[in-house]
């Protein structure tokens, strides 16, 4: 985390924001420039001074320490200051809490809580409790649990987007793991099984709403809540090695401060600094570039405030840090490149999106092919392609397309609106150039196609031949429409918009790097030039064929190839990820190479040799602590044990010196030398009987397993050494031996019970029907029982098994846990009314002949089952809250014995 504690004076918090964030609604006077109109000149600026994370995310959680949607200035005359409260607040609390201004904080996320009612307001409820739950009030605490336990698992099954299921499975899912008494109620199994079959999806096939300039953060802040929070290892580094994914999927795309890409969900395209939209804030946090325009902005369109970097805050609070293998694919634009990528496959489009994206230093093309019409959903937020450069100006985009719907005169929000696009145009891209063809309707909607030529960004336009030409500073754009022509009919200010109506058309965007051409009308002679076949534009299904500045002939025919020099590209084997820096085939390896030598991502044994953190070395984590007895009473001797792994990429030494030290309420314990570990690989560590533990007092203890607690080794990183769980030591309620006999309130039936003998046993000897003794106890609701049980013979009855009993209250209810012989298998029946249910059956050997320890443990609702000594499962069931102890057999001979109940 950043440790920066509050500790400054905020004078007129507000007379900042009021200028900053309310002129940004502003079309014909943008709000970063005052009152000052902009000149016509679009150059590339130079790289403002370098910034690190640090100081970004610092300039992001002071700005949120002291404006909000509910502390900002009423505007239109409505107080619409509470819409989406916790959508929005939950996180800007988390900006107070971390810089200790602890008041605030606390008022806003409790008023979050109050109000939260959606997978937008839980799962960020989930994070902010997990972070900050020891400055919470003792009530604060009890209202987490309250608001997100309480949601049930029915709701928390809603949604209708990637995104949705995401957060609702985040938020069930640490739910259960903080609260377990709640797992069963929230689902955090089925949240468990959701983000784990998004793990073996996503980084081998891409990703639904991929490159979203809205979603995009929600999967982020999401997965961020598992890396930071989640308590198994497994979830912990799936979470962050999709993580790392997506950024590597990212980072190509990024221009200085831009994001050159196109998208299958977007409604702002513009993606820069002067229009920064929540995926380019955080963008800017982790990649740099110029500091976006505004944090928060007022929407006329919904009369409210809109915090795009709320989405932003805990990856500025988080001690995540992006690989250095990725940044540098971010950074380096000494050359131009190719980045092909795939997205989604499988969902929407059953082959996925392919999507180029072209880099030439400062500007940027980029496209996407979307099969022959592509998927049905969000075709209202598609955005399959644009030109977009560096500038010192806002409005450096370009791009053409047919409208699903047309609000190109209205600059909606203060931003350039998108409304989608039609499936009637396909695009064939070969470096910065495009060629394509269009297929309308006069039924559609919209039935022409569109541009826009900024009236910001531009140097100067040129119309000549049918041809727009643009000196767009660091790059020359050409566009034609070869049939038809064009008007414009729309000036809103910050472009000025064209349309052509032709039904059939072909397109062409070619660009060059305005230094490989004296002046602007340079490049437009030498493209005026280029043969350009458009005979088969007008055809059922219209083809173009252009031969570009590089000389290469690029053909596209409408539901056919498309194809360079005669080559078709082949998109049934588009890559996932190619790019200088990466490759990756579907369901393959990520390979990164850089700088700093060659690395990779196995998403199928969920391994990498990428350095975290740009530090190649060991990473010690604790997976699991284990004690023998598995139920230890007042008066056991308890010999611990943990797992400790090596998730790192260097292997840790032999004869390190360091240790796994145990502690028990912070009282010093154990300490277990640690071995030479390879990296992914795991050891068990035990204490033994010599640093065994025998506590004065029963109670629930924290026992805690800290790897290198002395910082002896050089670690990758340092916060993921510990591991903390709950032992509750019980007293001793009830014990039977059977060394004499049966202790006094057995009661047997069913078959000629013998105790005592020369065994000194419990003995159930009949090879028939039904053998059960029992003991009521005095009450026992929240318990534990335990038996050695020994399987004498088996009757020719059908099913025989053995087993123990628990919560038992008469023949016709009771909890049994069995060995059944004939499938080999430890089972958990529930039996109420006389009917039986198997609640859990997991496969088990036992020969006759030989003893087991069976043991029930009640807590609640949930039950646990062990055997010999191990947990072999855990479950939740409410059926029978209460009952005594008993031992059964059927069609099966069975001895007993050392019959111990444990209460809290």
């Amino acid at each position: 985390m950043i440790n920066h504690r509050k500790g400054r004076i905020v004078i007129a918090k507000w007379a900042f924001c009021f200028i900053f964030a309310v002129a940004s609604v502003s079309v014909s006077q943008p709000p970063w420039q005052g009152n000052a109109s902009f000149s016509a000149h679009a150059s590339a600026p130079s790289q403002p001074e370098a910034s690190t994370f640090e100081s970004r995310a610092a300039m992001l959680l002071d700005y949120f320490d002291s404006h909000s949607p509910v502390e900002a200035p009423i505007q239109n005359g409505v107080d619409n200051r509470f819409a989406n409260y916790s959508k929005y607040h939950t996180w800007i609390a988390e900006a107070s809490f971390e810089l200790g201004n602890l008041d605030r904080a606390r008022e806003m996320a409790e008023e979050a809580l109050l109000r939260s009612n959606d997978m937008f307001h839980y799962y960020s409820a989930m994070d902010s409790y997990l972070r900050y739950k020891d400055d919470y009030t003792p009530e604060m605490r009890e209202l987490a649990k309250t608001v997100i336990g309480g949601h049930p698992s029915g709701a928390y099954d809603g949604g209708t987007t990637e995104n949705h299921h995401l957060m609702h499975s985040v938020a069930r899912y640490l739910a259960g793991q903080e609260w377990p008494d709640v797992a069963q109620h929230v689902g955090a199994n089925k949240g468990r099984d959701w983000l784990l079959a998004f793990f073996d999806r996503v980084p081998r096939e891409g990703i639904m709403e991929q490159d979203s300039s809205t979603y995009m953060p929600t999967y982020t802040s999401a997965l961020l809540s598992l890396i930071d929070h989640a308590t198994d290892n497994e979830m912990r580094n799936k979470a962050r090695l999709t993580y790392d994914w997506l950024l590597a999927q990212w980072a190509p795309e990024w221009l200085e401060r831009y994001h050159v890409t196109s998208s299958f969900r977007m409604v702002t395209p513009e993606f820069e600094p002067k229009h920064p939209s929540e995926s380019l804030i955080l963008g800017w946090l982790y990649f740099g570039g110029e500091d976006p325009a505004t944090f928060m902005r007022f929407l006329d369109s919904n009369n409210e405030w809109y915090p795009d970097g709320i989405f932003s805050i805990s990856a500025a609070i988080s001690s995540y840090r992006p690989p250095a293998s990725v940044l540098e694919a971010a950074f380096d634009r000494t050359t131009d490149y190719v980045h092909r990528e795939t997205s989604d496959v499988g969902g929407d489009n059953a082959n996925g999106f392919k999507r180029y994206t072209y880099i030439n230093k400062k500007y940027g093309v980029t496209s996407t092919y979307n099969g022959y019409g592509g998927g049905p959903l969000y075709r209202d937020q598609v955005f399959e392609g644009q030109v977009k450069w560096v500038s010192d100006q806002p409005n450096s985009t370009f791009f053409i397309n047919q409208p699903l719907k047309d609000t190109s005169n209205a600059n909606v929000q203060g931003q350039l609106r998108l409304d989608g696009a039609t499936s009637n145009m396909q695009t064939l891209q070969h470096k910065g150039t495009q060629v394509s063809v269009i297929k309308m309707s006069a039924s559609d909607p919209y039935p022409y196609i569109r541009g826009l030529v900024s009236k910001t960004a531009l140097n100067e336009v040129l119309e000549q031949a049918g041809w727009i030409f643009m000196d767009a500073g660091p790059v020359y754009i050409g566009a034609k429409m070869t049939a038809g022509s064009y008007t414009f009919f729309e000036d809103d200010g910050r472009y000025r918009w064209f349309k052509n109506t032709e039904p059939r058309n072909g397109i062409i965007i070619e660009t060059a790097p305005a230094e490989d051409f004296t002046d602007l009308q340079a490049f437009a002679n030498a493209v005026k030039t280029l043969p350009i076949d458009d005979s088969g534009v007008s055809s059922a299904n219209p083809s173009l064929t252009f031969t570009n500045l590089e000389g290469k002939v690029m053909n596209i025919v409408f539901g056919g190839a498309r194809s360079v020099d005669g080559v078709a590209y082949d998109y049934n084997n588009w890559p996932l990820i190619d790019n200088p820096w990466m490759q990756q085939q579907r369901q393959g390896i990520l390979t990164i190479q850089n700088g700093s030598g060659a690395c990779s991502y196995d998403f199928a044994a969920w391994t990498t040799s990428c350095p975290y953190n740009g530090i190649a070395a060991a990473d010690l984590v604790v997976n699991d602590i284990g004690w023998y007895p598995a139920e230890p009473a007042l008066g056991n001797g308890v010999e611990f044990s943990a797992e400790v792994q090596n998730i790192g990429t260097l292997a840790l030494p032999a004869g390190s010196g360091s240790t796994v030290d145990i502690t028990a309420n912070g009282a010093f314990v154990a300490s277990l030398p640690l071995p030479a570990l390879q990296p992914g690989e795991k050891a068990t560590l035990y204490a033994g009987s010599a640093q065994g533990w025998s506590p004065a007092a029963g109670g629930t203890y924290t026992i805690s397993a800290i790897a290198d607690p002395g910082l002896l080794i050089a670690e990758s990183q340092e916060r993921n050494n510990s591991r903390s769980q709950k032992l509750n030591l019980w007293s001793e309620a009830f014990s039977d031996s059977f060394t004499t006999g049966a202790a006094s309130g057995w009661t047997a039936s069913g078959g000629a019970w013998t105790a005592g003998g020369t065994e000194g046993i419990y003995k159930a000897p009949a090879l028939s029907g039904v053998q059960l003794a029992h003991y009521s106890g005095s009450g026992w609701s929240d318990y534990s029982v335990s038996a050695s049980l020994r399987i004498d013979g088996a009757g020719s009855g059908q099913a025989p098994s053995i087993g123990l009993l628990g919560r038992y209250q008469n023949a016709s209810n009771m909890y049994y846990l069995r060995y059944n012989l004939n499938d080999q298998k430890l089972q958990l029946v529930k039996i109420v009314g006389g009917q039986n249910t198997i609640l859990r059956s997991v496969d088990q050997s036992i020969a006759n002949g030989d003893w087991h320890r069976f043991s029930l443990r009640f807590q609640g609702s949930t039950i646990t089952a062990y055997f010999d000594g191990q947990q072999a499962f855990s479950l939740v069931d409410s059926s029978l809250g209460s009952g005594g102890i008993g031992l059964r057999a059927y069609n099966a001979a069975g001895s007993f014995d050392d019959v111990v109940v444990l209460t809290p």
